[in-house]
């Protein structure tokens, strides 16, 4: 008898929800077939290329920075690592809410204690900080409600029916 060891065993994923066959295809070709956006408490949506429609924490004496961080491609520690060095503060004043998909183009709102919106126009290939504004607090892990997520597979082998 041998022991599967796969990412879904190390999680506890024992079985899906269906009993049907797949449809085949392929999944993450470009990092655009997999888009992950956080869904905050107050129902906004961080969204790519366009950041925070609406702004409900906004404090303009707060001391911390929001901000939505777009990554193409990296985990967020080295995107923090990138938008430290960027601006010159320590890795530790920066918080986020969650952890996303490094395989992916993704979009999060992220704090920082201690930066002015105005330093955070930051753009690489990698990275962009969007739609930065001055907060009272830090974000902490489980601050937003949820994860919204568009994926495309491709190659789906289809034949036609009549």
């Amino acid at each position: 008898m041998s022991l599967l060891v796969s990412s879904e065993n190390m999680i506890g994923l024992r079985a899906y929800l269906t009993t049907t066959r797949g449809i085949g295809g392929r999944l993450r070709r470009r990092l655009e077939d997999f888009v992950v956006e956080e869904i905050l408490w107050d129902g906004s949506v961080t969204r790519i290329g366009a950041g925070l429609p609406q702004r409900t924490s906004e404090n303009p004496t707060g001391r911390f920075c929001w901000f939505v961080l777009e990554k193409r491609g990296i985990d967020i520690y080295t995107a923090i690592r990138l938008l430290s060095r960027h601006t010159r503060v320590s890795r530790r004043r920066f918080s986020y809410c969650g952890s996303k998909d490094a395989r992916a183009v993704t979009a999060q709102l992220v704090s920082a204690f201690g930066i002015a919106p105005e330093k955070l126009s930051f753009s690489s290939r990698a990275v962009k900080a969007l739609t930065p504004y001055r907060a009272s607090r830090a974000l902490r892990l489980g601050d937003h409600w949820g994860n919204s997520f568009r994926i495309r597979i491709t190659g789906i082998p289809l034949t036609l029916q009549e």
